[in-house]
């Protein structure tokens, strides 16, 4: 790879000096024209001090000092670019008592050695060191000094188009500027030779650029391109289920929300459901709401259900919501074909962990809903749910209890799945109960417990007309109370006292 040597500071000597034809004297403000420099680069001020006038400037290029016992004149030298003063050598007149001078660099006097003051800084004063009107004459300021400039621009890369990702076989520029005018761009691709350009194909992964404007070379400015193999684009969530796990995929249709929870997004078009697990840019989602078309995500499967990891940052935020009918599915049709679906099973009970409808069930297994298949479905329901609960002989319902599903499994993401919620159920006769189905599986559990033979009270025979008593032999009788006597209602079982 070539490299250019980069100079970017030299010594430089230039001379003030006074060239006019007319005696005059300084302004007060900035003079470097006027005594030979470049007052882009140099400041040169006069000052009066005590005295009634500011340094003199005579026709035979004499620079003189007026001097005074309360302080003389002075003038400040500067270099305005930041860069440094190394010396000075200053040539005087002939007259050899007009030469007592001083020379101060940051407020501090400096001596002459062999006839040169070293300042090394950007600026000094040269001044009148007489206490009385004595003036001191000089002809010119010799001034050694580093010369510098201003260091070449950076060059900026930028790439069409501007934004990712860049998918194999597609076509990426790569366009170089640079703010110094008239510098010259070269690039190379990854540790390849340079090349004099501004414009080239993005063919590797890295580009490399500089600039270069008279023998000075900028930074080189760096642009790394990662290409990714291509995106499959889907037009329907049955045409996404069919691909194989770890296909990065784009879908061009919009597809509407049944449900979404947490990180659970159920969703569905024309000619199936799915679910997004995962972060959808912290948008949220109602039941009817359009998901966009133009979403990414990578596809794979989680207990033979499709699933779609997504990119976060493809999804934005709902622009319509449509009603939507939930596919009337039987029990036998809950399968991987439709397992996703929206979808109502009508005038079914639940018993022993089976939805029941005639002589078709699906069983309720770790809150999933299987049928004979050997990977375990899933379903989403969006109705009120009955559950019936029948107890065996001699015993009765203790609890009942509907939860989400906590597995100790993990997502395909990695991450664990949601912790369990309790859901509320609601009594609606003596075995029956309903909820709302959550967007998650669930799981319902029921215990049971032997029937207690309980004593609800003494009761007075004679305030109950028509109870039927039995003596201790177990015989029923009308006659009055003889004794004790119990009375059989129901399962229940009372004492009779007189």
């Amino acid at each position: 790879m070539m490299a250019l040597l980069c100079v970017t500071a030299w010594a430089e000597t230039v001379t003030l000096y006074y060239s006019g034809k007319e005696t005059t004297n300084m302004t007060g403000n900035n003079d470097a024209a006027l005594l030979g420099l470049d007052p882009e680069t140099w400041e040169v001020i006069g000052s009066k001090g005590a005295s009634n006038m500011l340094p003199g400037l005579n026709n035979n290029g004499e620079i003189r000092l007026y001097g005074n016992a309360d302080g003389g004149n002075e003038i400040t030298v500067k270099l305005l670019n930041g860069s440094t003063i190394n010396s000075i050598h200053i040539s005087f007149a002939d007259v050899s008592n007009y030469r007592n001078v001083y020379v101060k660099v940051d407020g501090t006097a400096v001596t002459a050695s062999n006839g040169e003051y070293q300042i090394n800084s950007t600026s000094f004063v040269v001044g009148n060191a007489n206490t009385s009107s004595t003036q001191v004459r000089f002809n010119s300021i010799a001034i050694d000094y580093t010369a510098e400039t201003a260091a070449v621009a950076t060059p900026v890369i930028t790439l069409d188009p501007a934004n990712g990702p860049y998918y194999e076989g597609t076509s990426v520029t790569a366009k170089i500027t640079c703010a110094t005018d008239g510098a010259l761009i070269y690039y190379a691709r990854n540790d390849g030779d340079w090349t004099l350009g501004n414009e080239l194909t993005v063919t590797a992964t890295t580009i490399n650029a500089r600039a270069v404007y008279l023998d000075q070379e900028s930074a080189v400015a760096s642009k790394t391109v990662t290409f990714v193999p291509p995106v499959t684009t889907v037009n329907s969530i049955a045409q996404f289920n069919a691909l194989p796990d770890g296909t990065d995929v784009i879908f061009g249709i919009p597809v509407n929300t049944i449900k979404q929870k947490d990180d659970y997004l159920y969703v569905q078009d024309d000619s199936n459901g799915m679910l997004i697990y995962g972060p959808v840019g912290g948008y949220v989602y109602s039941h009817g709401d359009v998901v966009h078309a133009t979403f990414r995500g990578k596809k794979t499967t989680y207990k033979g259900a499709p699933e779609l990891i997504p990119d976060a940052s493809t999804f934005i935020a709902p622009y319509s919501s449509v009603a939507m009918t939930p596919v009337e599915l039987t029990p036998a049709q809950v399968n991987l074909d439709n397992v996703l679906r929206y979808a109502v099973i009508r005038r079914a009970t639940i018993s022993d962990n089976k939805i029941v409808v005639g002589d078709e069930s699906v069983a309720i297994y770790n809150g999933r809903f299987n049928t004979t298949l050997p990977t375990d479905t899933e379903a989403t329901m969006g109705q009120t749910v009955t559950l019936t609960v029948t107890p065996d002989e001699n015993y009765e319902l203790e609890s009942i209890a509907v939860t989400t599903v906590d597995a100790q499994e993990t997502e395909p993401s990695g991450a664990p799945r949601k912790a369990a919620e309790n859901i509320e159920q609601t009594k609606t006769g003596d075995n029956t109960y309903t909820f709302t189905m959550p967007a998650s599986n669930v799981n319902v559990i029921a215990t049971f417990k032997e029937e207690q033979v309980t004593a609800i009270g003494d009761i007075k025979a004679d305030s109950h007309n028509g109870l039927r008593y039995v003596n201790p032999m177990g015989q029923v009788s009308n006659r009055p109370f003889q004794g004790l006597n119990i009375v059989i209602d129901g399962n229940k079982t009372y004492k009779i006292i007189k």
